[in-house]
């Protein structure tokens, strides 16, 4: 039997152990009231070397004094900061959600954040003026006014989704009528477009706004993390990665905000831009279970930047850049690609700095870029003045994208630029110009051809079907596609290598199914097509491709199909593989691509 005197020092000790274990799950708990205040703990806990803090649940309000995000971290190591429970909420939409920049090994666990003002507006269209080449436009109670000159997208009231078979509404001029009544005058273009495209007095409209920032970045980072994290009315991008090291992990959601301040409707989008966006990272990220739906452009692009050569010869090159953003480093690899896009040759770099003389390019602004000298480890072909130059070692190499959902979004579900990728168990449903396409950028500088890619297992369902890319003229002719930047200028070194398209489930998806162009050891096995072809559709006629064709190969060597399966085709499906121009060893074993009968 213990005396009451032991029983109460024993308590005592576990009541103190219980304290410590407390204190070592949270080094530091902090409480504030507006974003200023939060900042200034959070550095301060940084500067201490805290490498756990715990944020106190609760609505954090306010905007941001001084800077363009409501928190402003640089610097930070070896931290975690819980925020499960806690609110960001933004009352500036203007400024952006989280910046982190230069730090390594952070973790940002639990937070939600928005916009408490949309940085985009939204409403119905009541009219339109073609001779005045003007839309009528009510905006929804609760919602800003346009901005002067922005884009616009047509959503079916309905299904509260964008409109299929319709173009993106680019304007130039906004006029106040009267109320919330809006005049906004299109683009010369635009009135043959919308005539065929507006129902009024039915269709609603989303208009990006111009002003907001990203949500969430992590710029020049290393090994940081969002975990179970959650973004609303993203101001540009959801989530932005630039430069660093890379290797970092995202778990996060991005999707519709709650009804602001006097609204009567929900709304149509979730983010003015990107719902991810990764750019010159060394190492790519890795994004697992995440929810992206509702943003207005990719879900999820990876890749790196073009240099402009001015001249070659031998072992050296001379090339123009941005200023501060020579990318190009000793022991890096380099490609080159020719002013048509072909492929001409890869190298190593052995060494790189400021070129002895300045170019003047007239055509280039002076004052941004900065001219460059690079020598290789062995002698390069000839170059012609206008070639790309580019690397895949800042290119986001080696990323991960699993487990995730990317839906009922504008433009493409995977817009990639890398090499040594997986993409595996996601489901693409709704992106509006295709579930997946690899493709260099050369019009947004955006590098560049992928290798060694591994696609498995992922479904790709009801996407490709914005009148953008479903128009005869499409460049984009396939709802999945690995291809060149342009229809190709003929034959070339191939730009895509080494990419393996397995077990995935293509669903609903009208017009070609998957466009292969510029690739070479590719292998599409055991794939499943499901319903194909069930409406007409005429995407990429007008350039030569097939679009009543499953599959279209094009500038291709060493492609291998084996035992992909067509279940319930529609009437408008005439073919299932069509091979075009330069093309070798195109192998389907006879039964390559078979079309089930039905029970």
């Amino acid at each position: 039997m213990i005396a009451p005197f032991c029983k109460r020092l024993l308590l005592s000790c576990l009541a103190v152990l219980v304290t410590a274990g407390t204190a070592l799950a949270a080094d530091v708990t902090i409480t504030a009231k507006t974003p200023d205040e939060l900042q200034q703990k959070l550095l301060e806990a940084a500067k201490n070397k805290v490498k756990k803090v715990r944020i106190a649940p609760g609505v954090i309000r306010g905007g941001a004094t001084g800077r363009d995000h409501l928190l402003f971290l640089k610097g930070l190591q070896d931290m975690e900061i819980d925020a499960t429970g806690v609110t960001l909420a933004g009352t500036d939409p203007t400024k952006g959600g989280v910046f982190l920049r230069d730090s390594r090994r952070v973790t940002l666990r639990g937070l939600l954040y928005y916009n408490e003002v949309p940085p985009f507006t939204q409403g119905r269209v009541l009219k339109f003026d073609e001779k005045q080449s003007t839309l009528e436009v009510e905006i929804d109670a609760g919602y800003p006014a346009p901005d002067a000159d922005s884009v616009g997208y047509l959503f079916d009231p309905e299904t509260r989704r964008w409109k299929p078979g319709v173009y993106d509404i680019y304007y130039n001029k906004v006029f106040k009528r009267s109320g919330r009544v809006y005049g906004i005058r299109v683009n010369a273009d635009m009135p043959a477009k919308l005539k065929t495209d507006l129902t009024p007095g039915r269709d609603l409209i989303a208009i990006r706004g111009k002003q907001g920032k990203m949500a969430i970045t992590f710029d020049v980072c290393e090994g940081c993390r969002l975990e179970k994290v959650t973004i609303k009315s993203a101001g540009v991008f959801g989530v932005q990665e630039s430069g660093g090291n890379g290797g970092n992990y995202y778990n996060y959601t991005l999707t519709y905000g709650p009804r602001p301040k006097g609204a009567a409707t929900d709304p149509l989008i979730s983010s003015v831009a990107d719902a991810f966006h990764s750019g010159g990272a060394l190492k790519g990220p890795t994004l697992e279970g995440c929810v992206l739906e509702g943003m207005c452009d990719d879900a999820v692009p990876i890749h790196s930047s073009y240099a402009l050569v001015v001249q070659a010869a031998g072992r050296k090159l001379y090339y123009v850049a941005r200023r501060n953003a020579n990318q190009f480093k000793p022991g890096m690899r380099i490609r080159l690609f020719d002013p048509e896009q072909r492929f001409l040759a890869e190298a190593v770099v052995e060494t790189t700095g400021k070129a002895e003389r300045d170019f003047r390019l007239p055509h280039l602004p002076a004052d941004k870029l900065v001219y460059y000298r690079l020598e290789s480890d062995r002698d390069l072909p000839v170059i012609p003045a206008g070639a790309r130059l580019s690397t895949p070692d800042t290119a986001g190499r080696g990323f991960v994208v699993r487990n995730c959902v990317i839906r009922n979004h504008r433009a493409r579900g995977f817009l990639i630029k890398a090499d040594d990728g997986l993409i595996e168990n996601n489901l693409v449903e709704g992106s509006t110009v295709a579930g997946l396409i690899a493709t260099p950028q050369f019009g947004w500088n955006e590098s560049c051809y992928s290798r060694n890619l591994t696609i498995r297992n992922n479904i790709f369902r009801n996407t490709a079907y914005s009148t953008g890319v479903t128009r005869p003229d499409s460049y984009v002719p396939g709802a999945f596609s690995i291809k060149s930047d342009a229809p190709s200028k003929g034959p070339a070194g191939y730009g895509h290598r080494n990419i393996r398209i397995i077990g995935n489930t293509f669903e609903n998806q009208d017009g070609m199914n998957m466009h292969l162009d510029n690739v070479q050891d590719i292998l599409i096995e055991g794939n499943r097509f499901i319903r194909p072809h069930r409406n007409p559709c005429d995407r990429g006629r007008a350039r030569g491709y097939n679009p009543d064709a499953l599959i279209f190969v094009d500038n291709a060597e060493r492609v291998t199909f084996r035992d992909n399966r067509v279940e319930a085709p529609g009437p408008y499906l005439k073919k299932l593989l069509e091979i075009g121009k330069n093309t070798a060893d195109i192998t389907d074993a006879g039964d390559g691509i078979v079309i089930l009968k039905e029970r």
